[in-house]
């Protein structure tokens, strides 16, 4: 993938070198930070700053082996810069730690570093003692603030942990004087009104219909389950990031995000985001020892049929103590590609609900979160035996019927294609979020 870097933001500054500053010092810039704009990012961290999105209003940089950016000595996870329309900065969000990012933080190591910036932040801001503010998001997690006011700059120190004091994450959020939440809990609500989605539905020259949803990047975490529902939450105007979803549904960052959990972690704190969460389609033949048997059976009809090699069901099954298991990873690798989409086509009453959903859904402005699992060869799959992944549906086009899909990768994965047969041959689940004063689309 190409480089995507702020370069173009201020091309006078490009061939200046100077050495990554600390971001204290950015901070005492103090009102200068927002009439300065992004040419002192290029300037001052030259090569560390990669657009999120091809609409160039969010850069972000990530931590590195050698010369990471740094808040008082200390190397930061991430920081990701807003601009306004003039570009000029908007916000800055300092990442100091995560979880998906950093390991596992004891909970002494965790209140230190509280602590210490928490300090330099009230020296900063004249000996002023923070606001504090907390909100409850179920599940056992909560969110915590301390915001300083000052006439250059708000502060705005987050962290989150659960009733177990267990750490996920501290972040800084440096924003233009007069911008803090007044309220903790209502920033993290949908603000999206009932009648006005539908207005943000797009179309692009070559007639597709499309919705623009927030870019994020979750960089090596496995957190895209976590990284949708934060997109679709900010598509609709909330203030939430991907570590208080995640830990609100126990993520592993390395393991990913169990749907169910997830769906367990939505239905808890749907209130307390303003959306409803709903359950469209869930692919049933995979979740039982029997279904995966019909599943063996109407392949084997369709290998046939195409004269590719049929399976052995018995080869995948082990039997311990008299106890049969199926060892599902082994099945899935040994699927054709060819043979598996012809399977998955012959629900024909199943596909045309979802063609039919998809463009009900976009043309009423919600996009869908899209579960999919597809074996080796599949498009939109990877290049392993077999990928579950969730990424977002965000259009169609009316003339060819292809489907429009994101990924949380950052630049180059905000709309991507694909023929609704091949969309429908990987779907493993698919729901939405949608505002609470709307009725969800499919009911």
């Amino acid at each position: 993938m190409k480089y995507h870097g702020l370069c173009a933001v201020a091309a006078s500054a490009l061939f200046l070198s100077v050495s990554a500053a600390d971001f204290g010092s950015f901070l005492e810039k103090r009102a200068g930070i927002w009439s300065s704009g992004a040419a002192d990012l290029v300037r001052d961290y030259p090569g560390k700053f990669r657009w999120l999105d091809q609409s160039k209003k969010q850069a972000r940089a990530i931590r590195t082996k050698t010369d990471p950016l740094t808040l008082y000595g200390d190397p930061l996870q991430e920081v990701i810069v807003t601009l306004d329309g003039k570009k000029q900065l908007g916000s800055v969000v300092l990442s100091i730690y995560n979880r998906g990012d950093a390991g596992e933080w004891d909970r002494d190591r965790f209140e230190e570093k509280l602590d210490l910036v928490r300090d330099k932040l009230s020296g900063f801001a004249g000996g002023k003692k923070p606001e504090s503010q907390s909100a409850a998001l179920g599940n056992g997690a909560k969110l915590f603030a301390n915001i300083w006011r000052t006439p250059e700059l708000d502060l705005v120190l987050r962290w989150s942990s659960t009733n177990r004091k267990e750490p996920e994450y501290i972040t800084l959020e440096l924003l233009p004087p007069g911008e803090a939440p007044k309220n903790l809990r209502a920033s993290l609500k949908s603000t999206a009104g009932a009648g006005n989605l539908s207005e943000q539905v797009k179309q692009d020259a070559a007639g597709s219909r499309y919705l623009e949803i927030p870019m994020v990047d979750q960089g090596g975490k496995g957190y895209c389950v976590a990284a949708t529902v934060e997109r679709i939450l900010r598509y609709y105007g909330s203030d939430i990031d991907q570590h208080v979803i995640a830990q609100l549904a126990a993520s592993d960052a390395n393991a990913g995000t169990s749907f169910e959990a997830m769906v367990d972690a939505l239905e808890a704190a749907d209130s307390r985001l303003g959306v409803r969460f709903k359950r469209h389609y869930e692919y049933k033949s995979l979740l039982s020892y029997r279904g995966v048997e019909r599943l063996c059976k109407e392949y084997n009809s369709a290998a046939q049929k195409l004269k590719k090699e049929r399976l052995k069901f018995n080869d995948f099954v082990v039997t311990r103590r008299k106890t049969k298991t199926f060892q599902l990873g082994q099945f899935l690798s040994a699927l054709d590609p060819e043979v598996y989409s012809a399977v998955r086509m012959r629900d024909k009453n199943n596909y045309e609900e979802f063609v039919k959903l998809v463009r009900e859904s976009i043309d009423d402005g919600v996009p869908l979160c899209w579960g999919i699992l597809a074996v080796a060869g599949q498009k939109g799959g990877s290049d392993a035996n077999f990928s579950a992944h969730m990424r977002i549906i965000n259009g169609y086009n009316p003339q060819s019927g292809d489907i429009i899909y994101t990924d949380s990768w950052g630049f180059g994965h905000e709309k991507k294609q694909m023929t609704a047969e091949e969309a429908w041959s990987i779907t493993n689940t698919l729901c939405s979020l949608v505002p609470r004063t709307r009725r969800a689309p499919g009911r």
